[in-house]
């Protein structure tokens, strides 16, 4: 039949038929929405018990769940990098009953490993930020650099060696933009980060990329010194150290990360719940203390923003990734 055979009673049947389905389908996402949640949550970590961002989930689950009036369970489910339980959380219903905690990992281990089960980019949705943490580059007190031009001048003469947690971390990642903005550094890879501040300590690398928090006690007691902070502002906790911005490499921002997640296609006014859950338990004065007496800075951004954020770090992570050639059979 052509479009010409449709009689106007009949176009405006279908009209009203079409314009009554989808007002239906409104008011069941409505409904869903209101009655959202009515039975507990699940928190996948895809990490084993006693991380950082299994400890950050098991503070933040009781905080929300004051807030949404459920439990939030916390599932631990690791291997793979992180890559066995967030692929769970990626392919779960997009019901807001399974989230994920995931970190700055979500955004390197699919460029790294050849087969990751799900697309950063596509398979989830951002909920919020929960804390992140400043990279550094230090060295041993006696190491003869002081800082990024003293570096860059000694590099150039010899061989400038960097410990990092492992081939694929952040704290590679990191270090491999660094050589990529002109500062010929060395990557020896460690089974960790504690590991590698040992060597750093004990004389063998020159140099290290780590966290802020876990360098700190070294910083603090002198055992180590910082060349240059990674982040795009001082942190507090080091504001005599200035950045590799202030340094003159500009394009250099590091930090690790934890968000909350949960699959692609959650229904906005869920996602709304979650977020104004998750903003709840950073404001709560006990999450707020831990993460501070732990030297990380909290999200202040709005979901909106982190999910920018995170496009952004998977843009800008894959970039570097891709050139540097890194990867992890």
């Amino acid at each position: 039949m052509t479009l010409s055979a449709w009689s106007r009673p009949a176009w405006r049947a279908l009209a009203v038929g079409v314009l009554a389905s989808v007002g239906l389908c409104c008011a069941s996402q409505q409904a869903w929405a209101q009655s959202y949640p009515n039975r507990p949550l699940r928190l996948i970590v895809p990490y084993a018990p006693g991380g950082n961002i299994d400890l950050t989930a098991r503070l933040i689950a009781p905080a929300m769940s004051k807030v949404l009036g459920q439990n939030i369970v916390v599932d631990n489910r690791p291997g793979a990098t992180g890559a066995i339980g967030t692929e769970i959380a990626a392919k779960a219903p997009a019901d807001g009953y399974t989230l994920v905690m995931a970190g700055a990992n979500l955004t390197i281990v699919p460029f790294v490993y050849k087969q990751v089960g799900y697309d950063p980019a596509k398979d989830f949705t951002a909920i919020g930020g929960i804390m992140s943490v400043g990279l550094v580059l230090a060295a041993a007190p006696n190491f003869p650099a002081n800082n990024l031009s003293e570096l860059r001048a000694l590099a150039a003469t010899r061989q400038v060696s960097t410990a990092s947690g492992g081939n694929g971390s952040t704290a590679h990642v990191a270090l491999e933009a660094i050589r990529s903005a002109g500062v010929p550094l060395v990557h020896v890879p460690f089974n960790g980060g504690a590991p590698a501040l040992t060597a750093l300590m004990g004389g063998h690398v020159d140099t290290l990329v780590d966290t802020v928090n876990t360098s700190l006690p070294r910083i603090r007691d002198k055992s180590i010194k910082v060349i240059a902070q990674l982040g795009q502002t001082r942190s507090p906790l080091l504001p005599d150290v200035p950045t590799m911005t202030e340094q003159g490499i500009v394009g250099v921002r590091a930090s690790t990360w934890t968000g909350l997640f949960t699959a692609a296609g959650l229904p906005q006014p869920i996602l709304q719940k979650l977020a104004a859950a998750l903003e709840a338990a950073r404001q709560d004065p006990a999450v707020r203390k831990r993460f501070e007496e732990q030297a990380m800075s909290l999200f202040t951004s709005t979901q909106p923003e982190f999910a920018a954020f995170v496009q952004d770090e998977i843009k800008s992570t894959g970039a570097v990734i891709k050139a540097a050639r890194i990867a992890v059979e």
